[in-house]
């Protein structure tokens, strides 16, 4: 699997530096839809 990390876990690049941003108040989440 070429995209596997160390550990089996996937997933984008960018997600390391979001996770950061939100942990520290920078980035704001998004307010969740309710499905139809």
């Amino acid at each position: 699997m070429a995209n596997a990390q160390a550990g089996g876990q996937w997933y984008p690049p960018e997600w390391p530096e979001r996770i950061r941003a939100l942990a520290s108040g920078e980035l704001a989440p998004v307010t969740p839809k309710r499905a139809a």
